[in-house]
């Protein structure tokens, strides 16, 4: 009988030791971390544009009733825009379809710039970024005798509002009037109230054809009286890819 509890005992061990569960090692989740971006210099500072409502089709525009075109005012004279004197190591990308050129350095600021014609674009870009996120030029057909402001609201400009998308004259945006006199300028700008910032304006801009509407960088169009069937969309951002000392590209183009 002395046995008993001895043998009772090392049962109870048995038994406990038998329904101890077992440790889980739980798997260690993965986390995705998506793929890094290049990002376009202009866009920590850029008004971001949403997708626009409305899609301008420049070459395929049906034509609207008639009109009655006011003659422009001010005839440029009869002058021929200054030769092209490319800076040291630049290139020239002349397009005979759209019947412009223009004078680019392939190797600026430590990057490559390349050179894409698209249809009636022309985009110029850094090597390390989507064309179509680079700066580019558009080729629109002009009337002859037509303005620049009358051919802007007639091919752009229907359908939007006119008292908060006005289409006005500029002047030369690159070089202080050492321009050509037969080159004419113009803009899309947004009705702005004294003391409005770009915040207050984004709604009315919104209202506003895309992306020839521009607020916090530079877009304009461009016109050549020598050559008046057709007239130029730049859209250029807030940096400058040049195409000499002091001299961006799109101060080099040239109407064929």
């Amino acid at each position: 009988m002395s046995r008993q509890p001895g043998l009772l005992l090392v049962l109870i061990v048995l038994l406990a030791s038998s329904c101890t569960p077992r440790s889980v090692v739980t798997p260690a989740i993965a986390s995705l971390t998506p793929a890094a971006r290049l990002t376009d210099p202009a866009e920590e500072t850029a008004v971001p544009a949403p997708s626009p409502t409305r899609v301008v089709s420049p070459t395929a525009i049906p034509s609207p009733s008639p009109t009655r075109v006011a003659s422009p005012t001010a005839v440029p004279p009869p002058a021929t825009a200054p030769a092209i004197a490319p800076a040291a190591g630049a290139t020239t990308h002349t397009s005979a379809a759209l019947g412009i050129r223009f004078s680019y350095l392939p190797s600026q600021h430590g990057q490559t710039v390349k050179v894409l014609e698209q249809g009636d674009k022309i985009y110029v870009y850094p090597a390390n970024m989507e064309p179509t996120a680079g700066q580019w030029v558009q080729v629109f057909r002009k009337r002859a005798g037509e303005s620049l402001v009358a051919a802007i609201t007639r091919v752009i400009m229907p359908g939007y509002p006119s008292q908060d998308c006005q289409v006005r004259q500029t002047t030369d945006r690159h070089s202080a009037g050492s321009q050509a006199p037969n080159y004419e300028y113009a803009a899309i700008v947004v009705r702005r109230a004294p003391g409005e910032d770009d915040a207050a304006v984004l709604p009315r801009w919104r209202t506003c054809p895309q992306p020839y509407t521009v607020v916090g960088g530079i877009g304009y169009f461009q016109s050549d009286a020598l050559h008046p069937g057709k007239f130029l969309f730049f859209s250029i951002g807030q940096y400058t890819i040049l195409a000499g000392a002091d001299q961006p590209w799109q101060a080099t183009i040239r109407f064929e």
